[in-house]
């Protein structure tokens, strides 16, 4: 028997025809929808991208060479390399722009689709062309004056669009920079310490010793050649060093620290290149030792004064502050601390000190002189170990007949 060539299957029925028919109705019904959606979507990247638009930043200033990374969200004036450096920024005011805090305003026109990083990756670039820049000023300074035309963008996509730069136009002072050497003493560094206490006695600032006895220096030429003749070029913080020692022994303790320069020099371009350190000396708290009596001598040298008619106090009364533990226990003991004040305690005072107007001709007349203490004992330097004050002035008096 042949076999059919298709199976028999009964005739469609009208609500098979009607559900057969429906998906396409449904189709046709609500198509424009899910097309109206998709054009907006065109249309609205159409217009972000392609119609132009206006953008505005406030970017950073960023002083950079061409050796160094440039800084994204910034402006950065780029010198030829590190052997120039800024010293200062103006605006054609005359105003003084500082780096740390001053923003640059700059607005942009164009198609928006430019635009996408100025928020958080805007990178602009000035060159400064030292052989355009006007004259050699004071200081062996030059000058430069940038405005808009002389500003781009890094990746080179903005560069066309930028419309306007505030500050208007912005002049840069550059100095050619180089490296010197500068020999270390007392006199140029500041120790900072506490408040409270004696610290300003208790500090032997001739103590201090330095390692390396030298620092390298970069910077201008002209600000180099300044810092050489200055005294407190270093800063030598040791406050919290002070505050937080626990023993005084030996009787002096040395305390190290770091070197770091003063903000005015780091303001006007120079940096530490190496990193010196210093030791300084700092003696125990002072004990007060009071009620010594101490001889006077009387130098009677190219005095107005004629030592036959007018006489000078024998003694004065003292006080001795010691900041040495070992000088301490001496005078702790009475009769040890009298011995030792007679010893090595001298006062010695000058009558040719006394003012030459005076009138000496009266038989009540009455002056003062100051006295000059002098401690002998080498083993405690007077200023850093001891200090002696006088407790009574030193009369001038005419003798009696």
């Amino acid at each position: 028997m042949k076999q059919p060539d298709t199976l028999d299957l009964p005739p469609a029925t009208a609500d098979d025809r009607r559900a057969d028919a429906a998906p396409s109705q449904t189709w046709r019904k609500h198509w424009p929808a899910p097309v109206s959606l998709v054009l907006a979507v065109v249309y609205w990247i159409y217009l972000n991208e392609q119609v132009t638009r206006e953008e505005s930043a406030k970017v950073a200033i960023e002083m950079v060479n061409r050796r160094s990374d440039l800084a994204q969200k910034a402006l950065n004036i780029r010198t030829p390399g590190p052997e120039y450096v800024i010293t200062k920024i103006r605006d054609d005011s005359d105003k003084e722009l500082d780096p740390e805090t001053t923003k640059v305003l700059f607005k942009f026109q164009g198609p928006g689709g430019y635009f996408k990083s100025i928020e958080t990756q805007l990178t602009l670039i000035v060159d400064v062309e030292i052989e355009k820049a006007v004259g050699v000023v004071d200081r062996r300074e030059t000058r430069f004056r940038f405005t808009l035309n002389d500003v781009k963008d890094a990746k080179g996509e903005l560069t066309g669009f930028i419309t306007e730069m505030k500050p208007d136009a912005i002049t840069v002072y550059v100095q050619r920079a180089r490296t010197e050497t500068l020999g270390l003493d007392p006199a140029k560094v500041t120790i900072q310490h506490p408040d409270d206490g004696e610290w300003d006695t208790r500090i032997d600032k001739d103590s201090l010793v330095f390692t390396p006895t030298f620092a390298i220096l970069n910077g201008p030429v002209g600000e180099l050649e300044d810092i050489g003749d200055r005294a407190d070029v270093f800063v030598m913080d040791i406050a919290d060093k002070l505050l937080n020692a626990k023993s005084w022994r030996p009787e002096r303790k040395a305390i190290p620290a770091q070197l770091r320069l003063k903000q005015t020099w780091i303001d006007r371009g120079i940096r530490l290149v190496n990193q010196p350190t210093a030791s300084v000396l700092v003696a125990p708290r002072a004990v007060m030792f009071n009620n010594f009596k101490v001889a006077v001598t009387t130098d009677w040298i190219a005095s107005n004064l004629d030592r036959n008619e007018f006489k000078v106090v024998e003694s004065v009364e003292v006080d001795v502050k010691s900041y040495n533990d070992r000088l301490t226990q001496i005078l702790s003991s009475p009769a040890k601390a009298k011995r030792w004040v007679q010893e090595w305690v001298k006062c010695t005072v000058f009558a040719r000190e006394i003012d030459s107007g005076l009138d000496h001709s009266q038989k009540d007349f009455t002056t003062y002189l100051m006295p000059h203490f002098t401690v002998f004992d080498d083993r405690f330097k007077d200023g850093r170990d001891v200090f002696i004050i006088r407790r009574d002035q030193i009369k001038v008096t005419r003798k009696t007949p």
